[in-house]
């Protein structure tokens, strides 16, 4: 698992979601983690009907 701050967070966001998707986390400090779907626990299904219900 990697910490970075929103600064960096903004300035390598595509890094960032490749490092995601091959299965690593990432921590935004002080705000989000960032975690491939079956780390978190959640479906195709579950993240699409979250992402859908806020807007």
């Amino acid at each position: 698992m990697s910490d970075v701050t929103v600064r960096d967070a903004k300035n390598r966001l595509t890094e960032l979601a490749r490092r995601v998707e091959a299965g690593e986390a990432v921590v935004v400090t002080p705000r989000a983690r960032l975690a491939p779907a079956r780390l978190a626990g959640l479906s195709l299904g579950s993240r699409h009907n979250l992402a859908m219900s806020r807007g």
